[in-house]
């Protein structure tokens, strides 16, 4: 017994122990990382041995669909587990403890073609669940982890405004309404079902409801919203960009085979203000550049405030009678 006692006070030292990896370090592949730090090559969140810090790595060629990493903007990073429902257990356990205790994640990126990176630490700021396709193209329950840039692992450094985005309490799972499967996706009828479903989960539009408080700046619970909100949005485009003048959707699609489109709000909104699928519409990557960086932006982006409400209005129209023309 004592010999176990002060077996376990004695600090492991290993190579990531005594010389950690340092930000832009690159390495070709899991297996040379693997070699230089020790632990497994496998999973995409883990610790080094001897190192208690998260490890968190993204492949742009991966079966994730985690979007790129932002030096200025949240992103998200998907959760661990290919087939069947996500669980809160191994790596999605280490992040979710991560945020709770505002522990630094180091975050591994490789784009298509190129070398893992330690690009950059992050917070953990968040986490919901979001229906997406497992391996076997079954739809399952994945979680999602809301990740922001720091300038290092000691939250003293950390931007005041990344600390109060924070969600660090407990997070009850509260699911979102189930999708449509492909044989209903085509069903105009059961697809707006399905957006009717997401829509009464968000509770009143924004501005329909004269007691609803004005949303806080600082609010820090809106990402599962958020997420709903864009769920929702997804639904009702059904793969295809949202703007009546698109020219074309990519012919590529996203890691899990879904369309690539951006959900995008269609007033510039401050950051905590309220998300509603009647004021978001989902567009191809031209079009979400022509919006965002375009010429005409201006007149483009008006165009797009009516045409989102008019979908909106249809989507849910379609629930209760026969398909309009929009």
């Amino acid at each position: 017994m004592v010999l176990r006692e002060l077996t376990s006070r004695v600090a492991v030292v290993t190579r990531a122990r005594i010389d950690p990896p340092k930000r832009g370090d690159e390495y070709a592949n899991r297996t040379e990382i693997a070699e230089r730090f020790g632990g497994s090559k496998v999973p995409g969140i883990m610790r080094f041995p001897g190192n208690d810090i998260v490890n968190a790595f993204s492949d742009e060629n991966g079966p994730y669909a985690d979007e790129p990493p932002d030096p200025v903007q949240p992103f998200e990073y998907r959760g661990e587990g290919r087939k069947g429902n996500q669980t809160l257990i191994r790596g999605n356990k280490m992040l979710d403890e991560a945020r709770q205790h505002r522990r630094a994640v180091r975050f591994w990126y490789r784009p298509a073609g190129g070398k893992f990176t330690f690009v950059t630490w992050v917070a953990v700021l968040d986490r919901a669940q979001e229906w997406a396709p497992d391996d076997d193209q079954k739809q399952r329950l994945e979680y999602t982890f809301l990740f922001m840039s720091v300038p290092g692992p000691d939250p003293g450094t950390w931007p005041r405004s990344v600390l109060q985005r924070i969600n660090d309490g407990p997070i009850s799972d509260e699911p979102p309404p189930p999708l449509p499967d492909e044989t209903e996706t085509a069903d105009t009828r059961k697809r707006s079902r399905s957006y009717r479903e997401y829509v009464d989960a968000l509770g009143p539009e924004p501005g329909k409801n004269p007691t609803q408080p004005a949303p806080s700046k600082g609010a820090r619970n809106n990402y599962r919203r958020d997420r709903r909100a864009r769920g929702a949005v997804l639904i009702r485009a059904a793969g295809q960009c949202e703007n009546d003048g698109c020219t074309g959707m990519p012919p590529d699609t996203t890691a899990d085979g879904s369309a690539i489109l951006e959900v995008d709000h269609v007033h510039d909104l401050a950051l905590g203000g309220p998300d509603h699928p009647s004021q978001m519409i989902a567009l191809c990557p031209n079009c979400h550049a022509a919006k965002t960086r375009g010429r005409n932006r201006g007149v483009f982006r008006r165009h797009l405030q009516a045409r989102a409400a008019a979908l909106h209005r249809k989507a849910l129209a379609d629930t209760d009678g026969p398909e309009t023309p929009l």
